[in-house]
């Protein structure tokens, strides 16, 4: 849907995606021409993607480890810790 939108109103997706300074570079580009304005609001939307993307997959891992630190520590407690 948003590639949609992309094609038709490149300044909108920029200012949803890549907020207001992205989107007046994308309606300058609009008034240059329309291609290269369709072009940036691609890159913008592939590029928000990627992060948001970056972003599930940092905070997957934090999870993670948090279960795994505890599930240490209850082992720890379980059997007892013998570093000594």
């Amino acid at each position: 849907m948003i590639y949609v939108l992309v094609v038709f109103v490149p300044p909108l997706v920029a200012w949803m995606r890549g907020g207001p300074i992205k989107a007046l570079i994308n309606i300058g580009l609009t008034f240059l021409f329309w291609f290269p304005a369709v072009f940036h609001a691609i890159y913008i939307v592939r590029e928000h993607d990627r992060l948001e993307a970056e972003r599930a997959a940092r905070r997957k891992y934090e999870s993670d480890l948090r279960e795994q630190e505890q599930q240490m520590r209850e082992y720890d407690e379980e059997y007892g810790d013998d570093d000594d």
